[in-house]
């Protein structure tokens, strides 16, 4: 059994402040969250404090890799509007998910996972997990290049008010009003941040596939939390990576553009920081609570508007900016109230 320590306030004070690390080693004494989960194992019982403390750390390395998904996921965003509109959404998500099993495999191994864990009962469930996020990931793709950056993730984030309705129409849950108001207020945002690109017969599409990409995603994080319950982050991950890698792949002979050099350097870009990204958020989604992760996902917002600004020089209109505080407003409340 391995040897527990007990530490002061300010030893605890010191070792949340590297919330980011799997890990602390202080002087000789080396905690880490592998030895909290074998001390349980083994039987024996952790003092209050120190129970307190492992939920205190895990929770807050949780929002630190959220935090980190978010931005890199803003940089992936941002690559994706920066490859020419000529490549098919297929191509760009094959070469998404092919990236994206670098650090899946990555992970992957470095948690010793047997092959064994990876039962095939389970695999019905990773299908549908792949499944809606492809979706979700090829309408996003075949939207982002004909919007602003910013009002693209904006719409993007209507994924919490589908959350809700889904809740309702598929599991059951209790109707109550405050939240029907409230999801009808973000619609009520996304009419308002949209009008400007209503006139564009290509803006409406883009907007009708970012809409259509929320949906599909909020069924893919509603998979996430089912799966995070006996399957570790990695396994979950990896499953995704290889089935999207496999469906996009099938799909190439039928739409593909052959890249250059440089486009092709974006679309590992694309790839690698998704794929990174992807595996931060899933580790966060079965650590944190959901409201915390919907919380979290407005500063893909921020992100976006510097992006717009430095990258392509465009500054969001009022209008469109009063829409997006509705939007987060609704999603916001609908957070607190989960």
């Amino acid at each position: 059994m391995k040897k527990l320590f007990v530490m002061t306030r300010t030893t605890k004070f010191c070792l949340l402040r590297y919330v980011g690390l799997n890990c602390v080693t202080l002087g000789n004494a080396h905690i880490s969250h592998d030895s909290f989960e074998t001390s349980e194992q083994s039987g024996y019982k952790l003092p209050t404090e120190n129970r307190l403390f492992r939920t205190r750390f895990r929770k807050l390395r949780g929002i630190a890799f959220m935090f980190y998904a978010i931005l890199l996921f803003a940089i992936s965003n941002a690559v994706a509007r920066i490859i020419p509109a000529r490549y098919p959404a297929n191509e760009m998500m094959f070469f998404r998910m092919l990236s994206g099993l670098i650090p899946a495999a990555f992970l992957f191994g470095t948690r010793h996972i047997q092959w064994k864990e990876l039962t095939i009962y389970r695999l019905g469930g990773h299908f549908i997990r792949a499944a809606t996020g492809l979706a979700a990931v090829g309408f996003f793709i075949a939207g982002v290049p004909y919007l602003p950056l910013s009002t693209a993730v904006t719409l993007k984030e209507t994924e919490a008010i589908f959350v809700c309705f889904f809740g309702i129409v598929f599991l059951g849950e209790r109707f109550r009003l405050p939240t029907a108001i409230a999801s009808m207020s973000g619609f009520v945002g996304v009419a308002v941040a949209s009008s400007p690109f209503s006139a564009n017969g290509a803006s409406l599409r883009a907007m009708i596939l970012i809409l259509l990409s929320a949906m599909f995603s909020a069924g893919s994080v509603i998979q996430v939390k089912r799966l995070s319950r006996t399957d570790e982050p990695a396994t979950i991950v990896f499953y995704y990576t290889i089935i999207a890698t496999i469906v996009s792949g099938v799909s190439l002979p039928v739409a593909w553009v052959a890249p250059d050099l440089r486009d092709l350097g974006y679309m590992v870009l694309f790839g690698l920081t998704a794929g990174v990204a992807q595996l931060m958020l899933t580790i966060a989604v079965a650590t944190v609570a959901t409201p915390i992760v919907a919380s979290f996902g407005y500063l893909s917002i921020v992100w976006a508007i510097i992006f717009d600004y430095f990258i392509w020089g465009e500054v969001i209109s009022l209008q469109v900016a009063l829409g997006t505080v509705i939007i987060i407003a609704s999603v916001l409340y609908l957070s607190c109230r989960a």
